[in-house]
């Protein structure tokens, strides 16, 4: 299994290089953040990576000084991933 880690300083306009990107260098797995991927453009990103054979699973997202939601990270993957349930960690708020 091959895992990689990717700043892509925001998303919109780039999935074809990531999806290139992740194939050059043979990834199962691509951890990417900045993603900047708004509410809009978390589908669309979503539906171009399972065109091309891979799932994307989105972060929770954080709110922008405008108020919009936005998410940072995400993972690219080809390799069985479940989703995991959330669990709080002792100590933590």
């Amino acid at each position: 299994m091959r895992i990689g880690t990717l700043n892509v300083g925001t998303f919109v306009a780039k999935m074809s290089a990531i999806l290139s990107l992740a194939a050059e260098y043979s990834l199962d797995i691509l951890c990417l953040q900045e993603t900047r991927l708004g509410e809009d453009t978390v589908r669309a990103a979503s539906m171009a990576a399972a065109k091309a054979g891979w799932e994307l699973l989105v972060g929770k997202h954080a709110v922008d000084a405008a108020g919009s939601a936005v998410y940072e990270v995400a993972v690219l993957h080809r390799w069985p991933v479940r989703h995991a349930a959330e669990r709080q960690i002792e100590g933590a708020e």
